[in-house]
Formats: structure tokens, C-alpha cells, sequence
């Protein structure tokens, strides 16, 4: 397996990737704060409306990501350049001193899906360096997953697609049986590299399906891996679709206070960075700060890869949206203070009766809000959602190095020779979540009944696979219109 490539993309002001498509080549002008703001919001709008347009048919969605994914994947709510737009030096309230003149700049998407090859964005140098990991095959993105140069579930359901589809491109002269070898076992190395982020195993299954489709032994390698290659453009390109419509459903769940922001809670990451192009507990706040509404989002730092401090913070920051980075063992004290209307979080997996695996230390903020009456969300995809797993205890929860425990960036903290015990998820129970908000509605207890609805949903909708080459062509199944009503809540 070759080494992933690194490579430095963005250092200083005006890096000709960190630019929005209608910036002048100097950067935004001084007074160009209120134009940025309202690009942003149009842009979300109008990014939102056509991804959900788009994936009415398999096809509308794969040809809109081919003509548009290198721009989307550079900056999603449209970056004005480093220190350029509308972030914490604009925000005084966020709190927050502006970013160092030499920090990255852009809300971007952590992948871009090239011909030959996947660049990812190395979430592990977040903030202070933005620089592309080069995969160019299965391998190269098993290892970049296991290694967190990339993370987040909906997005590792993503990438592991993108990867099957390398793989596909570079075994198109293997003999049929060799080839079979090959994408079998790239998708087993894709799924153990994270092996909680169900939507890994969800991708590559839904890959290897169309791979048999297409025909296993088929002696014809490009046709198989023009197909491959199809159906992950479709996945991302579904995702897309799905988390704006996630947002505004999030959205139309919280509370307008008097007054006053918005204040909300959100632990480890959940942005574009984790998801794509959108997010899933992030987008909530990205739709809500498009609509103009004020909110102040409370980020835990999330040790011990403090995905929040490090990457929320950075991708709230770009967006304009003010925000306080906080201890994760401060989040009760905030609570009891009343300080919170609401906490907001992502999911690696939904069991069939609601019991939810996410970062490690969801479970004491379920906890924590219960105790005090605070709303507690999810913001997942159904590909999210594992119906095999009757409840959490059928969840595996990765073990990590003991080392990320014991050091905090590169230095070592604890005492040498130290154990540390480091599961990277913990599994928070039904009866503690408010309300799962899905692109097929948002789910309330009881859970059962409503994953079951919503994976039939996300069964029935689900477009028809691309023709083999030369083979009928047969219609898309056409996506709902907008989602299906919420399951009744029960007393």
C-alpha cells in the first residue's frame, strides 16, 4: 500500500483555493463585511434548494456533483480568503480574537473526488496548517481513515465510496476473479479502519451491490469502473441533498428566544468538515444563522483529538457564527445555570430501538441535559441508522491508543509509562434523546416504531441504479418532495 501524499494547499492571505469565485484577486475590500454575509446566506439557500432538486434522479444528482464538486468542495459557504470574511474579527461578540494573518482560511468540505485520485483536507493539522493528503487508491484511504486524517461518519461513508471507486479505476485491465479480490477486499479494509462509523460498511455495501449489478465477472473493466465510480458520485451527491434537508428540519425544532441568542451546545465536530458539504448538527447552525437568526453556540473542546476547539471552532469562526469554546467537564456547570436551550450532536450509529453511539462523552451530556430539562438532539442520515443492531449493546465501540490519552498535541501530559483507557465513542440510551432529526423527518420516541418507518422511507426512495453500459435504461425512482411526517410522539 502506498503512502498517502501530504501537501501544503494554504498558508497565506488570498490562497487561490481558500477564494470564493467572485473575489477579486486581492481579497474582499474593507467594507465588504454585509455583501459577504449576504452571499453566505444565498448561497446556503440556494445550495440547499438545488441539492434537493437535484437528487430527484440518480442522474440530475451525479451530473450536478460532476460539473460542480471541485467548487463545492473548495469552499461551501463561500470563504472570503484567509482573515477575509465574516468571522470572529467581524463578530466581536463572538469572543474570539481574529485569526493569526498566516491561518487558513474557507468552510471547506474535507474530500475533493478527482479522475484518479482523492484529495482530502488533513483534519489532523487543523487550525494552524491547510493541507491536502493525496489517496490514490483503497488503501491510501483506509489508512488516511484509521489515521483521522479524515473523520466524521457521514463523510467516512463518503470517502471509503470514493475509495472503492480508485480501486475500481486501477484494477480495469485485472482479470475478472483478480478484480473481484481487489474490491472485496478494499471494502474490508474500509470498514475496519473505523469500525463504529456504520456508514462505512453502509457505502461500501451499497457499492459492492452495484458492483454485482453491473456483473463481478464482467470482462470489462472500464464499464465496471465507470459504474463504481457513478455510484459514489451518487452518494455524495445524495448526502448533499440530504443534510440541507436535515438542516432546516433542525432548524424548525428551536426555540426563538426574546430577546436574546439562540444558545446552543454541540460536542466534537459535525460541519462540512465531518459530513461533506453541508453538516448534520453543524448545518442546524449554519441554516439557522442563514436565516438571520442570532445564535451563540457553546463548543466543547472534545479531548482527546479536540475536534471541537480545533476544528468547530475554526469552521464557526469562518461562518461568522459566535461561539465559546469550553471544557468538556464545564458543560454541566453551564447547564445548571441554565445557560443552554438546546444541545445539538452528530451519530456514528443508530441502533434499530434509538440507543445512539457518538465521540466519547455524548452520554454524560445526555445525561447532564436531562437533569436540567434541556432538549437533546441528534442530527444523523439514515445511512446512519443500523437496524441490525437491536440496541446499543450490539454496538462495537473502538478502542483507541492510549497515547492520545496520555500526550495533548504531540507532548506528553501524563507521566511516562502510564496507562490510559481511550474508547472513542460511548452509546447514549433512548430514553435520553428528545428527538433524532433524519432526511426521512424527525424521529421521537418511541424509536422502534420510527426507524423502522424511516429505513423504509430511505429504502423506497432510493434511486435505481445506473444501466450497464450498453444495457436498458431505466427511470429513477423519484425522491418525495419533502419528507414525511414526524412519527407521534408518545406521553
Amino acid at each position: 500500500m502506498s503512502e498517502p501524499r501530504s501537501r501544503a494547499v494554504s498558508g497565506g492571505a488570498g490562497a487561490p483555493g481558500d477564494r470564493s469565485p467572485s473575489e477579486p484577486a486581492g481579497g474582499p475590500v474593507p467594507d465588504a463585511d454585509e455583501a459577504l454575509r449576504l452571499a453566505r446566506r444565498r448561497f446556503f439557500r440556494e445550495m440547499a434548494s438545488d441539492a434537493v432538486r437535484a437528487a430527484a434522479t440518480l442522474a440530475g444528482a451525479a451530473g450536478a456533483l460532476r460539473q460542480t464538486t471541485e467548487e463545492m468542495a473548495s469552499s461551501v459557504l463561500a470563504d472570503g480568503g484567509v482573515g477575509g470574511g465574516v468571522g470572529a474579527a467581524a463578530n466581536p461578540a463572538a469572543g474570539a480574537a481574529p485569526p493569526p494573518p498566516d491561518a487558513p482560511g474557507g468552510f471547506r468540505s474535507p474530500f475533493r473526488l478527482e479522475a484518479e485520485r482523492l484529495v482530502l483536507v488533513d483534519q489532523r493539522r487543523l487550525p494552524d496548517e491547510l493541507v491536502d493528503v493525496v489517496c490514490e487508491s483503497a488503501g491510501d484511504v483506509a489508512q488516511a481513515i484509521r489515521e483521522m486524517v479524515v473523520r466524521g461518519a457521514p463523510a467516512l461513508g463518503q470517502v471509503a465510496a470514493a475509495g472503492l471507486a480508485l480501486a475500481a479505476r486501477r484494477a480495469i485491465a485485472a482479470r475478472p476473479y483478480a478484480r473481484r479480490a481487489i474490491l472485496r477486499g478494499s471494502a474490508n479494509a474500509l470498514v475496519n479502519a473505523r469500525p463504529t462509523a456504520v456508514s462505512v460498511r453502509w457505502a461500501t455495501s451499497r457499492m459492492l451491490a452495484r458492483y454485482a449489478e453491473v456483473g463481478e465477472l464482467l470482462d470489462d473493466g472500464p464499464a465496471v469502473a465507470a459504474a463504481l465510480r457513478a455510484e459514489a458520485e451518487a452518494i455524495i451527491a445524495e448526502a448533499t441533498a440530504d443534510h440541507a434537508m436535515m438542516a432546516g428540519l433542525g432548524a424548525g425544532l428551536l426555540p426563538v428566544p426574546d430577546g436574546r441568542p439562540l444558545r446552543l451546545l454541540t460536542h466534537c465536530n459535525t460541519g462540512p468538515l465531518a459530513c461533506g458539504q453541508v453538516g448534520t448538527a453543524l448545518g442546524v447552525v449554519q441554516a439557522l444563522a442563514a436565516d438571520g437568526r442570532e445564535v451563540h453556540v457553546y463548543v466543547d473542546e472534545t479531548r482527546p483529538w479536540l475536534q471541537g476547539a480545533r476544528l468547530t471552532a475554526w469552521e464557526l469562526g469562518q461562518a461568522g457564527i459566535p461561539h465559546t469554546i469550553l471544557a468538556d467537564a464545564a458543560a454541566g456547570w453551564l447547564l445548571a445555570r441554565g445557560e443552554v436551550d438546546a444541545i445539538l450532536v452528530g451519530a456514528d450509529r443508530i441502533a434499530a430501538n434509538g440507543d445512539t453511539a457518538n465521540k466519547i462523552g455524548t452520554y454524560p451530556l445526555a445525561v447532564l441535559a436531562a437533569r436540567h430539562g434541556v432538549p437533546f438532539y441528534f442530527v444523523a442520515p439514515t445511512a446512519t441508522i443500523d437496524d441490525e443492531a437491536l440496541d446499543g449493546a450490539a454496538i462495537p465501540v473502538e478502542m483507541r491508543s492510549p497515547a492520545e490519552v496520555t500526550a495533548c498535541a504531540g507532548r506528553r501530559v501524563a507521566p511516562a509509562g502510564t496507562d490510559a483507557l481511550n474508547p472513542s465513542f460511548d452509546i447514549t440510551p433512548a430514553e435520553l434523546i428528545t428527538a433524532i432529526v433524519t432526511e426521512a423527518g424527525v424521529l421521537r420516541p418511541p424509536y422502534g416504531p420510527a426507524i423502522e418507518a424511516a429505513i423504509a422511507w430511505r429504502e423506497a426512495r432510493r434511486p435505481a441504479p445506473d444501466p450497464a453500459p450498453d444495457g436498458p435504461v431505466e427511470p429513477a425512482s423519484p425522491a418525495p418532495a419533502e419528507p414525511p411526517p414526524a412519527p407521534p410522539a408518545t406521553a
